[in-house]
């Protein structure tokens, strides 16, 4: 065992396998988010179509990447999100390689084992989004970079500027890198009492990073020209990405409606997401790093801190955006872990410690072996089953999200009186007694509670079964019993909507 500890390469390929193992299970339980649909889309255009201008708000290589995904099988959830997971499993070993360099092997697989571990990490690494590659590329990022401050090599720093590029390419919350570069700098020079001129050659990575960069554009600057590419990208930021988040969007936290999000969001979905053991260990750990000064531990605080800003900052904030502050968790709590059980001389506290970690990796499993389908993928298991694969001719009305829904039931789309019909537009209709299911969208049912459909329910609840879901509410009508017409809708004349 202890000669293949040793084996990097061997050791690397089991922790690639069992992440990547992990990373896909399950994984296309959880409902389409919109963004991927988004993302989906926009990515197939730019490849079949040469279209490049949908969504320029975001760099465009996780669109590439989920447009080539798509194009064996356009629908399957699997085969989209597949390049992501594996992007994640890549990820896992080179926190590995990290942790190794200035741990040990032993921390190193802890570290992987709280990458894995860590919920925000595991979700939105197995999405067709952002998180990611950019993930992967600030991963490859700081393991050069680290290389670099130790070695001063050319060769590293030009390395670490290809991955700084790949970053920014991937997504722009990645501009917390560019004041991390410098600071972390000093950060070393100060704490190993090294000289900073020693680092002069940090300018070359200022041009590999532009010209990764740039080269990702390559197809919309053909496409527009080098002015126009330019200008539709910063109006395409100024528009959605500044705009929106300095006037809000309306969305949900809990049962409440925002168009900002408070300061308190992050908290409110780690307290949903995380184990006491888990937060217990998170904090104790962490914090353990700031009364022993390591350059480790200090070096991965700046890089929580500097994102902590930006995305504490935001006016419209994603808890997506946690798994981005867990990747400096990862290395915070392997080394801070590492110094607590170096010191702690009492032996039950050792053990109490230990139990804590146990418990955290106990219960984050059990939380992934029980998964089950979400939102619209469970909406589509069941009536697939309740309609025997919609031969049966019952309907679906679905009030929610328009995106998601339809791509989830994308196949029967093509019918004009489809057997699923996601509109937002209920309060036009006037046969809402036609369909035999009728679903809300919890979330889109608390922005918008009173509405045509939803007191057309309330008149004629007594005639619909209401069936447990996640994050549906969903009603079927009762055999063998004739609607009563209580909504204003129905007074009208039917207007032909399918």
């Amino acid at each position: 065992m202890h000669k293949f500890l040793k084996n990097n390469w061997k050791l690397k390929l089991v922790i690639f396998i069992i992440s990547l193992t992990l990373f896909l299970y399950k994984l296309d339980y959880t409902s389409i988010f919109t963004d991927e649909v988004v993302y989906w889309d926009a990515g197939r255009n730019y490849i079949l179509k040469n279209e490049v201008i949908a969504n320029l708000q975001h760099p465009l290589i996780a669109k590439y990447i989920a447009g080539l995904a798509s194009l064996p099988q356009e629908n399957n959830i699997f085969l989209i999100r597949l390049p992501f997971a594996v992007m994640g499993a890549m990820a896992s070993v080179v926190v590995f390689a990290i942790a190794a360099e200035w741990l040990s092997v032993g921390w190193a697989l802890f570290a992987c084992l709280l990458y894995l571990t860590y919920p925000f990490i595991f979700s939105s690494e197995r999405m067709a989004m952002m998180e990611a590659p950019m993930h992967l590329f600030w991963l490859l990022f700081n393991l050069f970079f680290l290389k670099y401050l130790k070695s001063k090599s050319k060769k590293d720093v030009i390395i670490s500027g290809v991955f700084l590029g790949l970053s920014l390419a991937t997504k722009f919350t990645s501009i917390t890198l560019i004041p991390f570069i410098p600071l972390a700098i000093l950060l070393y020079c100060y704490l190993n009492k090294q000289k900073l001129s020693e680092y002069k050659n940090i300018f070359l990575i200022i041009l590999p990073a532009i010209i990764v960069f740039g080269l990702s554009y390559t197809q919309l600057i053909f496409k527009r020209g080098f002015y126009f590419a330019i200008t539709d990208v910063l109006r395409a930021n100024k528009d959605i990405i500044f705009d929106r988040n300095s006037e809000g969007k309306i969305h949900i936290i809990g049962n409440k409606i925002y168009t900002k999000s408070p300061w308190w969001f992050y908290f409110y979905y780690i307290y949903q997401a995380y184990s006491i053991p888990q937060i217990i260990l998170t904090i104790a750990a962490t914090l353990t790093n700031f009364f022993k000064k390591t350059f480790f531990g200090a070096y991965w605080g700046l890089f929580l801190l500097l994102n902590a800003v930006l995305f504490f900052n935001m006016g419209l904030k994603n808890a997506r955006y946690i798994g981005s502050m867990e990747i400096a968790l990862v290395f915070l709590v392997a080394a801070g872990s590492k110094i607590l059980l170096e010191n702690i001389k009492v032996r039950w506290v050792r053990i109490l410690f230990i139990s804590v970690v146990i418990a955290t990796v106990i219960l984050r499993v059990s939380n992934i072996i029980s998964m089950e389908p979400t939102s619209y993928n469970a909406l589509k298991n069941y009536l697939i089953k309740e309609t025997n694969n919609f031969t049966t001719g019952d309907r679906t009305f679905a009030y929610g999200s328009i995106n998601s829904g339809r791509w989830t039931f994308r196949e029967y789309q093509q019918y004009q009186n489809s057997p699923v019909l996601f509109r937002k537009d209920f309060e036009l209709r006037c046969d809402f007694a036609d369909f035999k299911y009728i679903v809300f969208d919890d979330v889109e049912l608390i922005k918008v509670q009173d509405n045509e459909l939803y007191n057309y329910i309330n008149a004629n609840r007594e005639l619909y079964t209401e069936v447990p879901m996640s994050g549906l509410t969903l009603f079927k009508k009762k055999d063998n019993v004739a609607p009563l017409v209580d909504s204003s809708c129905y007074l009208l004349p039917n207007k032909g909507f399918n």
